[in-house]
């Protein structure tokens, strides 16, 4: 014999009180002051919004905030770019290194190009990133720097031997060039450090 987990609800409904008529007033004037309110809770939120068609954030804190997911964006993009080249087409692999790399990293790519094509070419490596997370360290716009803290994870391989698999953490510094961040410095952190 089965029991049920709750109790059946009764087949008819209760009876509902009538409204009176100044119940029904209290309810129109209530619902009226909500729309009213509605509509000037609305007229204080979009009267920040910039009307310029540019659809840009116009306040401080979305200003803050659209830089630090820019930040974020470029860190992850970066991280992953400079962690991955493929044997096959290295020259592909240094062009993308240098489209997110400034200042002296990017110096340093560009002066070690042809020696690491090589190296990496004899080697027959291949090395594949990606972002497992990434923070936000600092940002600072005005001076047009970031700091972001990244855990990688990296998979190297050759055709004769079996994949091995790292997980790096790094630390990114990113400098604003134009509108765009880009990597100009990278640091290996050690666990525990």
């Amino acid at each position: 014999m089965s029991q049920q987990p709750w109790p059946v609800a009764p087949q008819t409904p209760p009876p509902v009180p009538p409204r009176s008529r100044t119940g029904l007033w209290v309810t129109i004037a209530v619902v009226a002051a909500l729309v009213l309110g509605g509509g000037a809770t609305a007229l204080v939120l979009t009267s920040g919004v910039d009307r310029s068609g540019d659809a840009q954030p116009t306040s401080r804190l979305a200003r803050a905030a659209a830089e630090r997911d820019a930040v974020l964006d470029a860190a992850g993009k970066g991280a992953t770019t400079l962690n991955t080249l493929d044997y096959r087409d290295v020259e592909a692999g240094f062009d993308e290194w240098e489209s997110v790399s400034t200042g002296s990293l990017l110096d340093e790519i560009k002066n070690g190009r042809e020696k690491n094509t090589e190296a990496l070419e004899n080697a027959k490596s291949k090395t594949e990133a990606k972002v497992l997370s990434s923070a936000v360290s600092e940002v600072d716009g005005k001076a047009g720097t970031a700091t972001v803290l990244v855990a990688m994870h990296v998979e190297i391989s050759t055709p004769d031997k079996a994949a091995t698999e790292k997980v790096l953490r790094e630390r990114l510094r990113l400098q604003r060039t134009g509108k765009d961040w880009k990597v100009a410095e990278i640091t290996q952190i050690q666990p525990g450090s």
